[in-house]
């Protein structure tokens, strides 16, 4: 049975109907692990057939079985499992085990998902190619002459290579969506406070958020039913009623297009496939409303300025004392920071800790001060648009997936492929990739689906819609 070719929520049917076991599910996607070429899992859990026999023995003993019964995952490698390896992809941390659960890993476990493995990413999640891995870089699920993106290629590459029927990532300026759009798959990050960051090996953490990677939209709302919620181990979630679903009338649905995010992409040459995009919804009855948010071109410098910030305040705890890899040839304290640091992080988590300290700077602080104010016209800007529309649509990236050989060096140009992901971790609010065609090279590209902070539920209903009904394969 090809069971990669299964739905998430078709899966658990079939498990819960004794359709098929658990374990020889498992041993099924273990197997395409082993054999795949991608470099997308940097580990396969040995404990993962337990947690499978696990579930089997419930089913057969007429016990309750959770919403994710069976279903194997994959989790990003910055995302704590107790017992297991998190390195974040850096050999700063290749032999740093986890003491506790995520909370994220947690509620995965209580619906009875079987976790399989730990995924690939740029290391602490700091890139958008996959390239700055310290353990090579992932290929993209469809093709592997192009990348995955980052920063959670792995996770990104095994659900649309079918190594997998589902993976989490996280997501602080695009680090889900823009693989997601890259790999042809769904790509979530939440209502920031929706889904626990506790056990994520933080990089900025005001804006990053657990994301999810699922084939398709009502898979990715299952998941995210079952992360979501408030979680007294982190003060940063939202008090949330449980989970339910959301209905819309597309006659009365009206649909954002913000003018200035538009004025850029119109250059793009993929820039009519997003046009037939506002003609569908009009077509169907929804009206098109243009909106302004006057700031939103500077969310990415807003972004690369306190993000930058809060990394180099977060890794400052990775100095070979208590985290990371030691030195045993160091004569003092300062020594041994400078040795640790420089051999284990990588040259692009270098530029940014460096970075983020110039921002931070008692000669520099204004920087850091501009960037907050960005942070708050934005969330102002968004506030007024979702006043005027339900939601908005943006493109996910500037083009689709580059070539592994194009070897893309320079930093600007690899922030830049950031420009239309930004903006949602800025203000806050949920951003939902689905594939909307193919470019000219033949790869998948995405479109964004926004709403207000806190209506998840509203976006999954518009891109569940729009996920079902619109012709995705067209150039």
């Amino acid at each position: 049975m090809e069971y990669e070719k299964l739905s998430v929520i078709d899966f658990v049917k079939q498990i819960k109907a004794r359709k098929f076991t658990a374990e020889d599910a498992a041993k099924y996607f273990i197997g395409r692990c082993k054999k795949s070429t991608k470099n997308a899992l940097l580990e396969i859990f040995d404990d993962a057939l337990k947690l499978a026999e696990k579930v089997d023995g419930k089913i057969a003993k007429g016990l309750p079985t959770g919403r994710l019964a069976g279903v194997p995952i994959v989790i990003k490698d910055n995302i704590l499992y107790r017992g297991h390896t998190s390195s974040a992809a850096s050999k700063l941390l290749e032999n740093f085990v986890s003491p506790y659960n995520a909370t994220v890993v947690q509620r995965l476990l209580d619906e009875d998902a079987v976790i399989i493995g730990r995924s690939n990413m740029d290391e602490f999640a700091m890139g958008t190619t996959g390239g700055n891995s310290a353990f090579g870089i992932a290929r993209n699920g469809l093709n592997d002459d192009f990348v995955s993106g980052g920063s959670s290629s792995g996770s990104a590459s095994a659900v649309s290579a079918g190594l997998c029927l589902a993976s989490l990532g996280t997501d602080t300026g695009g680090s889900v969506r823009c693989p997601a759009a890259w790999n042809g798959i769904v790509g979530l990050k939440p209502t920031y406070g929706t889904i626990s960051r506790y056990g994520l090996i933080a990089f900025a953490s005001s804006i990053e958020q657990c994301g999810i990677f699922t084939k398709n939209v009502a898979d990715n709302e299952l998941i995210y039913s079952a992360l979501c919620g408030k979680d007294i181990h982190d003060a940063t979630t939202l008090p949330m009623p449980k989970y339910s679903a959301a209905k819309i009338d597309i006659k009365k649905l009206k649909i954002g297009r913000i003018t200035e995010i538009w004025e850029m992409a119109d250059k793009m040459q993929n820039i009519a496939q997003y046009n037939k995009v506002f003609d569908f919804f009009k077509r169907a009855g929804a009206e098109i409303v243009p909106v302004s948010i006057k700031n939103i071109a500077l969310s990415l410098a807003g972004y690369y300025t306190v993000a930058t910030a809060e990394a180099s305040s977060n890794l400052a705890r990775f100095d070979g004392v208590k985290y990371g890899i030691g030195n045993d040839s160091a004569e003092n304290l300062i020594e041994l920071y400078k040795n640790v640091r420089t051999r284990g992080f990588g040259s692009e988590v270098k530029r940014r800790i460096m970075t983020g300290n110039y921002n931070l700077g008692a000669e520099d602080f204004e920087t850091y001060r501009i960037g907050t104010e960005v942070f708050a016209d934005v969330k102002k800007g968004f506030a007024d648009a979702f006043g005027a529309a339900d939601c908005v649509l943006i493109p996910t990236t500037t083009d689709s997936a580059p070539r592994i050989d194009e070897n893309i060096t320079d930093p600007v140009q690899l922030y830049l492929m950031d420009l239309f992901t930004v903006p949602a971790n800025v203000a806050g609010v949920p951003a939902l990739s689905v594939p909307c065609g193919v470019s000219k090279a033949g790869m998948p590209i995405g479109l964004q689906i926004l709403c207000a902070k806190g209506q998840d539920n509203k976006m999954f209903a518009v891109a569940d819609y729009f996920y079902s009904t619109f012709d995705r394969r067209a150039k």
